[in-house]
């Protein structure tokens, strides 16, 4: 039998993860908006990428506090990291020289992690017949 204490450790924990991960992204991304020498439309580009970082990294916040009612957000996380893995790799090949092991390595370690998210939502999920707790109708959110 699985304990609803456990199935949430594993959903907040992976939205913690993520948390840190996007929020560091984000975080990182303000030296590149200060710098001096990056023109005026990659700054653009910047600001919308630190709005996404630190806004995702808001929503799997949110996902913290009702683990086992939130956690298909860690699905929406799983696919948006695929999905910018993939456009990353394509990046590398077609502009940046990028090799089979970089580009490989790169889309291994994507997926494994991407991977641990989708194990972490099914990991919450309840068991037949368990009812987690805090259950909230889907109008109360």
């Amino acid at each position: 039998m699985k304990s609803i204490k456990m199935e949430k450790a594993i959903v907040t924990g992976m939205a913690l993860v993520g948390v840190l991960i996007n929020a560091s992204y984000g975080i990182g991304l303000f030296g590149q908006f200060f710098d001096a020498q990056i023109g005026g439309e990659e700054k653009q580009i910047i600001i919308s990428a630190i709005a996404l970082e630190l806004g995702w990294a808001a929503l799997l916040v949110w996902v913290v506090f009702k683990p086992l009612e939130r956690r298909h957000i860690l699905l929406f996380t799983a696919a948006a990291m695929i999905a910018g893995n993939l456009l990353t790799n394509i990046q590398q090949v077609m502009f940046a020289g990028g090799t089979v092991k970089t580009v490989t390595l790169n889309l291994l370690g994507g997926l494994i992690f991407a991977g641990l998210f989708v194990l972490a939502f099914f990991a919450g999920k309840p068991a037949e017949g368990q009812e987690a707790e805090n259950q909230t109708h889907p109008m109360d959110l």
